[in-house]
C-alpha cells in the first residue's frame, strides 16, 4: 500500500472514530438535568380527540419556572402550543362540550382565570379575585366556574395592621379560603360559601344544583384533622354536614348518577400514623362506609366509572405507582396497570372509555400517554426531552434484603452510568422525606409532580451517576406503599429500626459486590435530614453527608414546628410529658460523636422545620472541628422553589460528595 493510500486509510479510521465519539452519550450535568422540561396535568377532551397539558421548564435567566398549556391529538402526531406567556400557565380543563378551555395564569397580579378557544386565539380572563384563584371546576352545563380563593381583608382588619405597624398576633385574623361561582357570559359572580371555616376541596353534583365540599376551622395544619364535609346549593347558603365526625375527611367526589359521594378518609381516627384511604357516603342518609379494605395506601385523585358502579383512582404500591378500581358491588380492589411502572396524573373521556395518563420511568421524565379504559393498552404522544438521548443515563432497579430483626425491606439502587458488572463503586443513599414518603421507579431529579410545578430534587443523582457513583433509595420502615403495619413500624422508634433497615441495606450491596464499603455518603431532605443528622451520630462510616431540611433535636423540632401534631403520633405524647422518648431520637443528644464532613441546606422561611434547627446542627460541627458548609436559601420555606436557588442545592451536593467521596477512586 503507497504513503497516500495509508495516509487515505488513516483519515478515515480517524473521521470513523471521530464520529463515533461524537455519537456516544456523554455523562449528564446538573445543566442538562434543570434545562428539561416537565410534563404534567394531561387532560383529555371531553370526545376523547385531544389531550391538554402543561409544559413546565426553569428559567435560569429570570430566575423563575413558566409554564404553558399544550395540545395534543390522541391519534398522535406533533404538539401544538396554545398559550405562550412568561409566567405560568397552568391548570387546563376543558368545558362540557369541549368547545374552550380553561386555565389559570400569572399575567398581571395573583393568579386568575383565563378562557381560550382550543383551536386558536387570545385567552380572555374571566375573573378579578383581589386575592387571585387557588383553583376551578366548570359546572355540567358549562355555563358557570367554581372557583376558590382567600377571603381579602377586611379594611377595618388592613386599618388595624397599619396601625401596630405591622405586628402579626399568632393564630388571629385568619384568611378563610371560600368558593364562588362566576358565570362565563357576563362574569357575574355568586358568593357560594361564607363563614368561620376554610374550603380545602370541592365538586359540582351531576345536575349542577348543589356542591359538596371539604372544610375545617382554619388554614392551620393541624387543623386538616378536622376536616368534614358538607352539601351547599350551588347558589350559596346554609351548608348541610353530610361527613362530620372526628379525623380527617375530604376530597369529595360525586358519582355521576348522584347518589354517593366518594372521599378520602381518616375514618374517625386523629393523629393517627397511616395513609387514609377511600369512604363512601349515600346522599340521601349520610350512610358511610369504608372502600377497597384490601388497599391500604393514600389514593390520588377519584375518577367514576360512567355507570357509578366503580371508582378508579392512583397510588402506590411498593416501587410501583398504580391505577386501581374499587368495585362498589363486592368492595374488591384491582389494579389496572402493571407492577413496577409509574402511572401518575389520569383523565378519562366523558363515556370513560379512554384515558390520558402521565406515566415516567429511571430513563423518561414525565411524558403523555392515551390509553383505551379501564383496559390499559398504553400509546406515547408527546417525545419532550429528545436532548436526553444525548446522555449517558444510569439504571435503576429494585432491590430487596432483610434488615437485622428479619423485617424485608425494599429500594432502589442506580447503578452509574456505564456500569461494569463485578467492578464496585462509590455509594450515595439517599434517604427520602416524610417519614412516610417513598422512592418508586421514576425519573429523578424530577422537576415536578404529575400535575403540579414544585421543588426539583435537591440531589441531581443521574449527575452523580454520570460521575461515577452508585445511588441506593431505601425505603426503611415507616414508608408507604407496603400497607398500615409497615408505616406505623417505626413509631416511637425514629432513629432505631429504620436507622437499621438503611444500614443493612448498604450492607447487603456491599456484600453483593456492587458499592465500595470505604467510599459511602449520606444525604436526605425533611425527614431525611433527619436521619442522615442521626445517622452522622450513630456510625462514622460515611465519608460524607448532606443534610437537608433536617430535624436533628425532636424537643425543639415539637414547638418550633407548624406540624406538633404529627410527632405526637409518632411520639405518643408531648415532649413534657415523656421528654425520654423525643430525647433518645435526637440526633443533638450525640452530637459529640460527629465526625463526617457535613453540608447543610435550609430554606431562610421553613416553617415545617425552623432554620433554628439546622443552626444547632452547624454549631455542633463547629464544636467538634467537623468540617461543615451550611447554605441557608433567602425567602424559601420547606422546599427550594426558584430555579437559581434549584441549580444551586444541586451544584453544592454534587461538589461536595465528589469532593469528600471520591479522591481514593
Amino acid at each position: 500500500m503507497d504513503l497516500f493510500r495509508i495516509n487515505q486509510f488513516a483519515f478515515a479510521l480517524l473521521l470513523a472514530s471521530s464520529l463515533v465519539a461524537a455519537q456516544s452519550p456523554r455523562p449528564a450535568t446538573i445543566d442538562d438535568l434543570m434545562g428539561l422540561k416537565t410534563v404534567m396535568d394531561a387532560q383529555i377532551s371531553p370526545d376523547g380527540s385531544t389531550v391538554a397539558y402543561v409544559e413546565s421548564v426553569p428559567n435560569l435567566e429570570k430566575d423563575k419556572h413558566n409554564s404553558d398549556v399544550w395540545l395534543i391529538s390522541s391519534d398522535g402526531g406533533d404538539p401544538i402550543q396554545l398559550t405562550n406567556s412568561p409566567d405560568m400557565d397552568q391548570n387546563p380543563r376543558w368545558s362540557p362540550d369541549g368547545k374552550t378551555l380553561a386555565f389559570m395564569t400569572v399575567r398581571d397580579g395573583p393568579p386568575q382565570i383565563y378562557l381560550i378557544n382550543p383551536r386558536g386565539g387570545e385567552a380572555s380572563q374571566l375573573t378579578k379575585s383581589e386575592t387571585g384563584v387557588q383553583s376551578f371546576a366548570w359546572s355540567p352545563d358549562g355555563s358557570r366556574i367554581l372557583y376558590l380563593s382567600q377571603d381579602a381583608l377586611s379594611e377595618e382588619t388592613k386599618t388595624a395592621q397599619e396601625e401596630r405597624g405591622g405586628v402579626v398576633v399568632v393564630d388571629t385574623e385568619f384568611q378563610m379560603n371560600h368558593l364562588h361561582s362566576v358565570a362565563i357570559e357576563g362574569g357575574e359572580v355568586t358568593d357560594v360559601t361564607d363563614g368561620d371555616y376554610t374550603v380545602s376541596s370541592y365538586q359540582w353534583s351531576p345536575d349542577g344544583t348543589q356542591v359538596a365540599f371539604s372544610s375545617q376551622p382554619t388554614a392551620r395544619v393541624p387543623d386538616g384533622n378536622r376536616s368534614d364535609i358538607f352539601v351547599i346549593s350551588a347558589e350559596g347558603g346554609k351548608a348541610s354536614a353530610l361527613v362530620e365526625r372526628p379525623g380527617a375527611d375530604g376530597s369529595p367526589s360525586w358519582s355521576p348518577n348522584g347518589k354517593h359521594i366518594a372521599f378520602v378518609s381518616a375514618h374517625g381516627e386523629v393523629n393517627e400514623v397511616g395513609s387514609p384511604t377511600l369512604g363512601l357516603v349515600r346522599v340521601s342518609n349520610g350512610k358511610i362506609r369504608r372502600l377497597g379494605p384490601v388497599y391500604e395506601e393514600s389514593p390520588g385523585e377519584l375518577h367514576w366509572s360512567a355507570d357509578s358502579k366503580s371508582i378508579y383512582f392512583s397510588g402506590t404500591q411498593g416501587v410501583s405507582y398504580r391505577l386501581f378500581r374499587v368495585s362498589l358491588d363486592d368492595n374488591s380492589v384491582t389494579a389496572l396497570s402493571p407492577e413496577e411502572e409509574i402511572f401518575g396524573s389520569f383523565s378519562l373521556s366523558t363515556e370513560g372509555d379512554r384515558a390520558a395518563i402521565i406515566t415516567t420511568n429511571p430513563t423518561m421524565p414525565p411524558e403523555v400517554f392515551i390509553s383505551p379504559f379501564p383496559q390499559i393498552s398504553m400509546k406515547r404522544l408527546t417525545t419532550t426531552n429528545p436532548q436526553l438521548d444525548e446522555l449517558a443515563l444510569g439504571t435503576m432497579e429494585s432491590v430487596r434484603w432483610k434488615s437485622i430483626d428479619g423485617m424485608e425491606i425494599e429500594g432502589i439502587l442506580l447503578k452509574p452510568a456505564n456500569y461494569e458488572a463485578g467492578k464496585r463503586y462509590p455509594l450515595l443513599t439517599y434517604v427520602h422525606g416524610g417519614p412516610s414518603g417513598l422512592f418508586t421507579l421514576g425519573f429523578y431529579p424530577q422537576l415536578g409532580t404529575f400535575s403540579v410545578a414544585m421543588q426539583a430534587a435537591p440531589y441531581p443523582i443521574q449527575a452523580f451517576a454520570g460521575r461515577g457513583f452508585a445511588m441506593f433509595m431505601p425505603n426503611p420502615r415507616g414508608s408507604s406503599g407496603y400497607g398500615r403495619e409497615f408505616q406505623r413500624a417505626n413509631i416511637r422508634d425514629w432513629g432505631y429500626g429504620d436507622f437499621q433497615d438503611i444500614q443493612s441495606g448498604i450492607d447487603h450491596l456491599v456484600a453483593q459486590g456492587i458499592a465500595d464499603g470505604d467510599a459511602l455518603g449520606l444525604m436526605g431532605w425533611s425527614y431525611g435530614g433527619y436521619m442522615t443528622s442521626w445517622a452522622i451520630t450513630q456510625t462514622d462510616r460515611f465519608k460524607a453527608a448532606s443534610i437537608g431540611a433536617g430535624l436533628p433535636n425532636m424537643y425543639s423540632m415539637h414547638g418550633t414546628t407548624d406540624i406538633p401534631d404529627t410527632l405526637l403520633a409518632y411520639y405518643g405524647d408531648r415532649p413534657w410529658n415523656d421528654h425520654e422518648v423525643y430525647d433518645r431520637s435526637s440526633a443533638m443528644r450525640f452530637a459529640g460523636n460527629i465526625v463526617t464532613p457535613t453540608l447543610i441546606q435550609h430554606g431562610e422561611k421553613d416553617e415545617r422545620v425552623q432554620l433554628s434547627q439546622a443552626w444547632e446542627m452547624y454549631r455542633a460541627l463547629q464544636s467538634n472541628e467537623v468540617p461543615a458548609s451550611f447554605a441557608i436559601y433567602p425567602e424559601q420555606g420547606h422546599l427550594i422553589m426558584v430555579p437559581k436557588q434549584q441549580r444551586d442545592m444541586q451544584k453544592r451536593n454534587y461538589e461536595w460528595f465528589s469532593k469528600w467521596v471520591l479522591p481514593e477512586h
